[in-house]
């Protein structure tokens, strides 16, 4: 698979790191803040990246005898070309002005759910049009302790009730 190169550099940017430091490099300071930043005390990000940092990835390597890996999964009664969503986070439009348009669509592309923040840059019809394949909304109920994930089926779901 090649990557397109439409931020400079982008196709040699072999880590996440190497892809925030061009994210850094083109975002307004504030942005940065507000992407690398969590809800108040930040407990839930130190948390999360303490769980990371204690994660090992055992790689497996020439175990396929030359055939093509297949990375797909079935989760939640669906299958996925591999292990990896997008979890919902706010205002892509801070980063791009297509915001989560452009994040459901390349989600889509890559055969990836992605569950939207209720803090979208962009409204949930034109998320649900851009859509490739079935995404998530995050709603937050006043007062509960759960935030459900409802599911929309992607392009089959825009006709009346896209996040239903």
């Amino acid at each position: 698979m090649t990557v397109p190169e439409t931020v400079e550099g982008l196709s040699r940017a072999f880590s996440l790191e190497a892809v925030a430091d061009l994210a850094r490099a083109r975002l307004h300071r504030a942005v940065v803040d507000f992407i690398d930043g969590g809800a108040g005390a930040e407990r839930t990000l130190s948390a999360n990246r303490e769980a990371f940092e204690a994660a090992r990835l055992m790689p497996r390597v020439l175990t396929g005898g030359g055939s093509r890996t297949d990375t797909s999964v079935r989760v939640l009664g669906r299958d996925w070309s591999a292990p990896l969503g997008v979890a919902p986070v706010a205002y892509h439009t801070l980063a791009h002005p297509e915001g989560e348009c452009a994040t459901v669509e390349a989600a889509g592309h890559a055969g990836l759910p992605t569950v939207v923040s209720t803090f979208a840059g962009r409204t949930f019809e034109d998320i649900a049009a851009a859509a490739h394949s079935p995404c998530g909304c995050r709603s937050i109920a006043s007062g509960t302790a759960r935030s459900p994930v409802t599911w929309s089926n992607g392009p089959s779901a825009r006709a009346s009730r896209p996040w239903s």
